[in-house]
This record gives structure tokens, sequence and C-alpha cells, in this order.
């Protein structure tokens, strides 16, 4: 399991950057693709996003 903190605050809390965890992600040229994704109180099959948005990514 990996999680994820982006460099975007959420929408609805100003204090707290987006973070979610996944079970695998694969890395590509312009970004990376997450799977089985877990935020909050939801589950998304996959996500695409650019590398530049990533601000950290740690093994839980």
């Amino acid at each position: 399991m990996y999680e994820v903190q982006m460099k975007y605050l959420d929408k609805y809390d100003d204090c707290l950057p987006v973070m979610f965890t996944c079970e695998n992600f694969d890395i590509y040229d312009f970004g990376y693709r997450f799977e089985n994704i877990q935020m909050d109180n939801f589950i998304l099959a996959n996500l695409e996003v650019n590398k530049d948005d990533i601000a950290l990514m740690k093994i839980k």
C-alpha cells in the first residue's frame, strides 16, 4: 500500500493537501497511473497524474 500526497490543497479543508492511498502504481514518461485508490469515503479504480502534481509518495 502506498500513500500519496498531492501539491494542491483539499477543496473542503484549506489546511490539508489532497492525500490518498493506493495498492499499485506505474511510472510513465508524463506521470503516474495509480490503481485501486482509496480517498476519504470512496474508491477509484485508477487515476493518472502528472509528475509535477505529486509532492510525496511513501510506502505505508
